[in-house]
């Protein structure tokens, strides 16, 4: 028997026989299962229910009618379990024109399903001066230790 080599007759041996065919399936199977993977989770943050939802009473808010709209946000536990101490934050992104009041709402309890619709103020900063434009409000929901954060716009039409 060679030293390096296959035996000869029907002896243990060791062949390398490598081809770029044979690897071919075993890939486009992996490959495929990866794809499905990343579609799978971009469809499921897509159609996972959200837990809040936004909607102003005047937006466009026209200053010659009305000094200020109001941000009304629906919450809803999403959880399979009650939900305590969450906290609600509002603030707009541009802090010297407009101002949102209260700035947080601490919702102590939440069943699961249950919705609960919270208000905010918006009106234009006294100390400042608006002008004609989209000024964008950032929404921040603290709940059963996951943050949730999301963003409206608010129009804002001058004389």
């Amino acid at each position: 028997m060679p030293l390096y080599g296959k035996p000869k007759g029907k002896g243990p041996g060791f062949d390398f026989d490598f081809s770029v065919e044979k690897l071919k399936k075993p890939v486009l199977v992996l490959l495929a299962v990866i794809v499905l993977f990343f579609v799978a989770q971009a469809l499921l943050a897509f159609f996972s229910p959200k837990p809040t939802e936004f909607s102003f009473d005047r937006n466009p808010l026209n200053l010659a009618e009305s000094q200020s709209s109001v941000l009304s946000i629906t919450v809803k536990n999403v959880f399979d379990s009650t939900v305590e101490s969450s906290v609600l934050s509002v603030e707009p992104v541009d802090l010297q024109n407009i101002i949102v009041f209260p700035a947080q709402k601490n919702i102590e309890i939440l069943g699961k399903g249950e919705k609960r619709v919270f208000d905010f103020a918006i009106r234009p900063n006294p100390n400042g001066s608006v002008s004609s434009g989209d000024y964008k409000i950032r929404m921040s929901l603290e709940m059963n230790g996951k943050t949730f954060e999301e963003e409206a716009t608010l129009s804002i039409k001058t004389a």
